[in-house]
């Protein structure tokens, strides 16, 4: 069995909590929060960097639920991050109803983000999905696809928007004639 390191992050608009576990499901760092930005994401780089230094761990299965697109900015910096490179760093973005579904498997817990970190963590280490994330370099194009489907509704609903009022102050105008 692969010695590894299993971090969870639970991403919110201004921080991300970690959790970082022991292969065998003991918290090393049961709970860090961290800025969900740049700065943030240094320091959680040099979290992962000294337990790897100090556990010699074989790798690094880092997971965080894929929350709207909080998690992107951070997932993109550790994939493109030379010093994780040689560590075997694989990504997970996991489907927050995953967690919610796996969180059921223990006792009843409250819901904060100091607790779900390590159970994203303990999601991947008893039950690591099959494929691991890599950036495609066809997500710019897949952003760009969207804005412009999102900019089209926006059009065809201001178009009808100013239809229908239109009509309703047209129509007016021609009864009281």
């Amino acid at each position: 069995m692969a010695h590894r390191l299993q971090v969870g992050v639970d991403f919110s608009l201004k921080r991300a909590d970690l959790c970082l576990l022991l292969p065998d499901g003991q918290a090393l760092e049961p709970h860090v929060a961290v800025d969900n930005s740049p700065g943030g994401y240094a320091q959680a780089k040099r979290l992962m960097l000294e337990a790897l230094d100090t556990y010699a761990f074989d790798g690094v299965d880092l997971s965080g639920e894929a929350t709207g697109y909080l998690w992107l900015p951070f997932f993109l910096q550790l994939a493109a991050d030379p010093d994780l490179a040689p560590h075997d760093l694989r990504l997970f973005p996991l489907n927050p109803r995953w967690v919610k579904w796996f969180k059921k498997c223990f006792a009843q817990d409250d819901k904060c983000d100091q607790k779900d970190a390590f159970y994203i963590a303990e999601r991947t280490r008893t039950r690591p999905p099959a494929v691991a994330w890599s950036p495609s370099p066809y997500l710019p194009l897949r952003f760009y696809t969207r804005l412009r489907f999102h900019l089209v509704q926006d059009l065809a609903r201001e178009k009808c928007y100013f239809t229908t009022f239109l009509f309703l102050q047209a129509s007016a105008e021609s009864v009281s004639s």
